[in-house]
């Protein structure tokens, strides 16, 4: 059994902190704190959050491996296309059809894929069905 590198256990905690924020019930849908000082450590810890996720989703070499860390550590009751809807679709604004071709072409088993990019299919589709 080979020891997690610490790439491995970066990834992996963003990808818990990243749950924690996005779940039913995590930070996003939580009671705003009242405490001005916990408020900006709040936001500051979503942003921050956000925003290295985004950056990995923004590169096709590393798409793949954020959305297989993210996956495996999905909360219980939570769905795989809403990976998709947030982090796929954050991809594809920033390398466009790059992002769908890197999930498609990556290692990621064939359900996961699909699952994945169901997300960004229901997202197009509730964009497209607004007047």
């Amino acid at each position: 059994m080979s020891m997690p590198t610490s790439d491995d256990q970066a990834l992996r905690s963003l990808a818990r902190d990243w749950w924690e924020i996005h779940r039913d019930g995590g930070a996003l849908n939580s009671p705003t704190p009242s405490d001005e000082d916990e408020l900006f450590t709040l936001m500051d810890w979503v942003n921050e959050t956000d925003n290295r996720v985004d950056e990995l989703g923004a590169d096709p070499g590393t798409l793949p491996v954020i959305l297989r860390y993210l996956v495996e550590e999905i909360p219980p009751g939570e769905d795989v296309s809403f990976i998709g809807t947030w982090v796929i679709e954050n991809s594809e604004m920033a390398i466009g059809s790059r992002a769908v071709q890197a999930v498609r072409e990556s290692d990621l088993p064939r359900e996961m894929v699909a699952e994945l990019l169901s997300g960004v299919a229901s997202v197009r589709w509730k964009r497209d069905a607004q007047p």
